[in-house]
This record gives structure tokens, sequence and C-alpha cells, in this order.
């Protein structure tokens, strides 16, 4: 089953104007020890680092991960990569009990 992704979010050249990306497949993840890369083909640009994507598991939204950039790897096709997994969980967590 591909796991498909949405996220919401603005781009360092047009900072007044949201992007909107629907439906864009994960098309592999890589663990990290805690942490998971998700790798997935949406239209980026700079300064969108840090935006949620999210997944839909029974009708509602989850967040799946934060957008970091992209890579390059030899022979592969340019990917663009979001931290995930449950160090991304545990940071949340931490957070909403230290910043209630």
């Amino acid at each position: 089953m591909t796991l498909h992704a949405t996220s919401r979010t603005f781009a360092a050249s047009r900072p007044n104007r949201p992007w909107l990306h629907l439906n864009y497949p994960i098309t592999d993840d890589d663990n990290d020890g805690a942490g998971v890369e998700l790798e997935y083909q949406a239209d980026t640009e700079g300064g969108q680092s840090g935006a949620p994507v999210f997944a839909w598991f029974d009708g509602a939204p989850y967040v799946v991960g934060t957008h970091s950039g992209g890579e390059d790897n030899f022979g592969e096709p340019r990917q663009n990569v979001a931290a995930g997994g449950n160090a991304l969980t545990n940071l949340l967590h931490w957070a909403r009990n230290n910043w209630p």
C-alpha cells in the first residue's frame, strides 16, 4: 500500500500565497534510528522547510513528517525528504508538555 500525503506551505518567493500539494505518494521511507526519512516527489521551493506533511488515516489528517529539503542520490530521481517517525512524535509530546 502506498501512503499518500498532503502539505500546505509558503515558499520564499511567494510569502503571501500558500501552496497546497494534494495526494502525492511517499515513495520510500529510510529508517534512521528513532527517526524516519520519508521520500516523495512534489513541487517544492526554498522556504518550505518545516512545513507539515500530512497523511490521511480513517478520513482524518495526521502529521507524519516535516518537509526538510531534497536529496540527489546517484542513479535515482531527485527526491524531496521529510523527517518523521518516533523522533518527531516524541518531540511533539515534549513540546506540548513543556509549553502547554
